[in-house]
């Protein structure tokens, strides 16, 4: 649960150097609509009953029951009419080890429910990171190859006319021709990619997605700290979730 609150902060702090907080509106929507997070919740919320169950295997076991009868043998005799009777028992057996290592077992499972729990929020936390890089990445390489295909169709548009002049052979437009198709496959291709990077982000948030901000200019990135890798393996064999 540590790791994920790291994780958020680092969101926020990213955030505040993007205009309006795009990447916070993302994983806030992703808190509430993310499949996988909701199916992790929905498992830990189970598991964590266990507990509960298992536990009731130590406790007492009471019963209560009641009677309610009527005799009618005889008018003149004194024990016909309304009888009733009530009976309680509580039982509770000395020990039995069957039911306290079922208790014991319980406990870790509740434990294990939890930290896969908290699992699945720092996975969802890298996942949007992603995703919305992903998306960042995706409109950076669309715009390239608009860029290059409008530099292509300048380049073919001279070569023609200095063709028709007669200032160069044809197999210059033809070369031309096949840069130009080359550019707008490529432009096309980085087109779907965009969109399959949208469509990722409108799973993970449930919300259509047409554009994200982008980060600031000035955008800070630190070095690692501290840069030898001896803490840091310390700090994963301590806190790692699934270890």
């Amino acid at each position: 649960m540590k790791q994920s609150l790291i994780l958020a902060l680092a969101i926020s702090t990213v955030s505040l150097n993007a205009e309006a907080g795009a990447l916070a509106e993302v994983y806030r929507l992703a808190l509430q609509s993310d499949p996988q997070l909701k199916a992790a919740q929905a498992t830990s919320k189970a598991d964590a009953e266990v507990v509960h169950q298992r536990r009731a295997g130590l406790l007492p076991d009471i019963s209560l029951a009641a009677d309610l009868g009527y005799r009618d043998s005889d008018p003149t005799s004194a024990s016909d009419g309304n009888s009733h009777g009530f009976t309680a028992s509580l039982t509770q057996p000395v020990f039995r080890a069957e039911n306290w290592f079922n208790y014991q077992a319980g406990k870790l499972l509740s434990e294990k429910a939890e930290l896969q729990f908290s699992q699945a929020q720092q996975q969802l936390i890298r996942r949007t990171i992603s995703a919305y890089l992903d998306v960042l990445q995706a409109r950076t390489v669309y715009e390239t190859t608009q860029a290059e295909e409008a530099a292509f169709k300048r380049r073919l548009d001279q070569v023609e006319a200095q063709f028709e002049v007669g200032l160069i052979a044809i197999t210059d437009v033809e070369e031309s021709k096949a840069g130009y198709d080359i550019a707008r496959v490529n432009r096309i291709d980085a087109k779907g990619d965009l969109d399959n990077s949208f469509e990722a982000l409108d799973r993970l948030t449930g919300t259509s997605w047409d554009s994200v901000d982008l980060l600031s200019a000035d955008y800070s990135i630190e070095r690692l700290s501290p840069a030898d890798y001896q803490p840091w393996v310390t700090k994963a064999l301590d806190s790692n979730l699934t270890l």
